[in-house]
C-alpha cells in the first residue's frame, strides 16, 4: 500500500510538471504589502500593456533629492510576491537622484494574467520599451537592473530587443544561466524528485535561457553579481554567464551574502551608486566604470574579475 501511495505521489508530481511546468518558476502575490509612501517617497502608478495586450502595472519613483535627475533605472524584480516587497532593493536610488521604474510581471501584484516564461519575457520587453521612451523624452541615460529571475529575463530580452541600444549599462544580480539547469538542481534537492531530476528537467525549454543571449549584450557594459553562499541560485550560474559574455563584462563574486541582498548592504549600495553614476556620465562606457566603482566604493569585491 505504501508503495502504491509513493507511486501515486511521484506520478502526481510528474503530471504537475507536464501540465504547465514553466509556471512553476513563478510564485506571485496579488496584494501590495506596502508602497513607497511608507518610506516617505512619492510615486506614480503605471498602467501599460504587454506586447500581447495583457494589462500590466508598475510604479514610477521620480528622483527625490532636489537635484537634476541622473538617469532612469529599470528594475526587474526577483520571484515571489510583487513590487511592494522588492522595491526595497531600489528605492534608495530615487533618494540619490535616479528615476526608478518598477513593474510587475503578469499575475504579480496588480498586473493581470497568469505568469509563464514566454509571457514574462513579453512583459519585460514592453517595460523596456516604456522605460526607453521615458528616458529618451527626458534626455537621460537608461540603466537596467535585474535580480534573480528578473536578471535572467533581462539578459534574454536585452539580447533580443532593439530597445537595448538605448541602454547605457546592465547590472544583473544572482541570475541563473539556464531554466533547464536550475530546474534540475532544484529537483535534485527534493527527495521525491531526485531520481527524476534529469528527465523532468527536460520538460523545461531552454529557448529563452540567458546563456543563449548574454553574448549579444556587448558592447553595452554588463556587471554580474553573485555570492558563493547563495543557496537559491548558486554562483556557478553567474560564472557561466561571465564566460559566455563578450567584453566589457565583470563578475563581482561575493562571500557571506544571501540571495539578492547585495543592494541592501552599505558596500553594495556604494558600489552600485558609483557604477551607475559613471555609466550615466560616460556616453560610451567600457570597463573603466566597472574598475572605478570597485575602487571608489572603498572596498574591493572579493573575486572581482573584469574582461
Amino acid at each position: 500500500m505504501r508503495r502504491q501511495y509513493g507511486t501515486f505521489a511521484i506520478l502526481g508530481v510528474m503530471l504537475s510538471f507536464l501540465s504547465g511546468c514553466s509556471s512553476l518558476f513563478y510564485w506571485p502575490e496579488s496584494k501590495w504589502v506596502r508602497t513607497p509612501d511608507d518610506v516617505g517617497l512619492t510615486f506614480q502608478t503605471l498602467d501599460f500593456e504587454s506586447t500581447d495586450g495583457t494589462p500590466l502595472s508598475g510604479w514610477w519613483l521620480p528622483a527625490q533629492n532636489g537635484e537634476p535627475a541622473l538617469g532612469v533605472v529599470l528594475h526587474l524584480h526577483g520571484n515571489a510576491e510583487n513590487i511592494s516587497t522588492h522595491f526595497g532593493n531600489v528605492y534608495w536610488l530615487a533618494e540619490q537622484g535616479w528615476h526608478v521604474m518598477e513593474f510587475d510581471y503578469r499575475g504579480f501584484g496588480h498586473s493581470q494574467g497568469s505568469p509563464d516564461i514566454i509571457g514574462v519575457h513579453r512583459d519585460a520587453r514592453a517595460a523596456l520599451a516604456l522605460a526607453a521612451q521615458r528616458a529618451e523624452a527626458l534626455g537621460l541615460p537608461l540603466i537596467v537592473f535585474g535580480q534573480s529571475i528578473g536578471g535572467a529575463t533581462a539578459i534574454t530580452v536585452l539580447g533580443r530587443a532593439p530597445e537595448a541600444q538605448y541602454v547605457r549599462g546592465v547590472l544583473i544580480d544572482s541570475a541563473f544561466s539556464s531554466y533547464r539547469d536550475i530546474a534540475r538542481e532544484k529537483l535534485g534537492d527534493i527527495w521525491l524528485t531526485w531520481p527524476f531530476q534529469y528527465p523532468l528537467s527536460w520538460l523545461f525549454s531552454d529557448d529563452l535561457s540567458p546563456i543563449r543571449y548574454v553574448d549579444r549584450i556587448s558592447p553595452t557594459p554588463l556587471v554580474l553579481v553573485a555570492s558563493r553562499d547563495d543557496t537559491v541560485v548558486p554562483a556557478h550560474h553567474s560564472e557561466r554567464l561571465f564566460e559566455k559574455a563578450h567584453s566589457p563584462v565583470a563578475l563581482w563574486l561575493l562571500d557571506d551574502h544571501r540571495h539578492i541582498v547585495f543592494p541592501s548592504t552599505l558596500v553594495g549600495r556604494r558600489k552600485i551608486s558609483a557604477l551607475f553614476q559613471c555609466w550615466a556620465a560616460t556616453p560610451q562606457p567600457q570597463g573603466e566604470c566597472i574598475q572605478q566603482a570597485d575602487q571608489e566604493s572603498g572596498t574591493r569585491v572579493l573575486g572581482s574579475e573584469v574582461r
